[in-house]
């Protein structure tokens, strides 16, 4: 117990209250009070769970499996058949329903006989008629059903043939990207990170570049600001003052907590990259972090390079993700990394992203070596 802070002691005991009294009957006030110190807690366990979302923001990409061409190909929701009440009969008129009653025996004594029987003419000629309104009714129903069927198959055929289409083009597009064409490598390691699934709020901004030269790609990604970091580490309830008071996080935890972050997201994108890619198609991989953020001039952006890392597969292979300190690790492959990234302190990229600079048939990106490092 002497270990444990202040901030801890009243969350002990917070708990202790909220269990308190179970079975007892509670005035007003304290039923006030349960209600505020249950918010509290509420509230800190969301920032909780924020802040054990942007701690797992590399490790839980390394439980998922790579994204592949498979998974992109389309596979088609087709509608149900619903006919609904197209695909039930209507019940067949029968002369058992119109056949008239015989006469009684009396009533065959005073001429029952003769008018039974034009009872049953006419009877027998309401019958006819309503069999043949049933037999057109049928028709008309067997017709719109048959008619539904071919729509619905028709609308069937049209899913098919897209998605045959949409998959044949998806398959002409692989075996581009095995070709190393540059369209089809950005195209497929655009869609890797676009589905790289971040905590809410964060940016989903990336810029994607290809040489098959050089076998290396250049990565932009749009890093959060510091701010995703909770300035609070939960809230407590002042029963005294009957307010809620937030626990303020220390300035140096922030800035640990987003450099780390930084980094995370940095081996995170090396991590997806690599491993969703042969090295016979990516061999080499630059990647940059910018951060955008209001600049002094009037209507200005500043969009400062808080990160940018130039690594080859086998040298970052090597590394045991989940077991590394992010910033050491981007150290280790001489990365170049903010000194102060919550206040926006820029590096200089080891390459400028810049397509248009190496995609032309002579060109490579700059700096980069095929089957090596990156080097400016």
């Amino acid at each position: 117990m002497s270990g444990r802070t202040g901030w801890d002691r009243q969350q002990v005991a917070s708990h202790r209250q909220a269990g308190r009294g179970v079975g007892e009957a509670k005035g007003p006030r304290e039923q006030h009070v349960e209600s505020r110190q249950r918010l509290a807690a509420s509230r800190t366990a969301e920032v909780n769970h924020r802040v054990s979302c942007l701690d797992s923001v590399l490790t839980d990409a390394l439980k998922r499996a790579p994204l592949t061409f498979d998974d992109l190909a389309v596979k088609p929701e087709f509608p149900r058949f619903r006919p609904g009440h197209l695909a039930v009969p209507e019940p067949e008129p029968t002369w058992a329903g119109y056949e008239p009653e015989p006469p009684g025996p009396l009533e065959m004594l005073f001429g029952g006989a003769g008018r039974h029987k034009q009872v049953v003419a006419r009877a027998e000629e309401v019958f006819r008629e309503a069999l043949d309104e049933y037999r057109q009714r049928e028709a008309r129903r067997v017709a719109e059903l048959v008619r539904a069927r071919r729509e619905h198959d028709e609308r069937v055929r049209e899913i098919e043939n897209r998605t045959r289409a949409e998959n044949e083009a998806l398959r002409a597009r692989a075996e581009e990207f095995l070709d190393g064409w540059y369209v089809a490598v950005e195209w497929f390691v655009e869609r890797v990170l676009e589905r790289s699934a971040y905590p809410p709020g964060f940016p989903k901004k990336v810029r994607v570049a290809y040489r098959s030269q050089s076998r290396g790609v250049v990565i932009e990604l749009e890093l959060p600001p510091a701010s995703v970091v909770p300035d609070v580490r939960g809230y407590e309830y002042a029963a005294a003052r009957d307010v809620m008071v937030p626990v303020p996080r220390s300035s140096g935890e922030v800035r640990r907590r987003y450099a780390q972050l930084v980094a995370c997201m940095a081996l995170r994108t090396l991590h997806e990259v690599f491993s969703a890619t042969p090295g016979e198609v990516v061999e080499t991989v630059v990647f940059n972090g910018r951060v955008s953020a209001p600049d002094p001039a009037p209507g200005g952006e500043s969009r400062p390079h808080l990160v940018s890392v130039q690594t080859g597969r086998a040298e970052f292979e090597e590394l045991v993700l989940s077991k590394v300190d992010a910033v050491a690790c981007l150290k280790r492959l001489d990365a170049r990394f903010s000194s102060d990234p919550c206040e926006m302190e820029a590096v200089e990229p080891f390459v400028e992203f810049a397509p248009e600079d190496f995609h032309d048939s002579g060109a490579t990106v700059p700096g980069v070596v095929s089957g090596d490092v990156l080097h400016p």
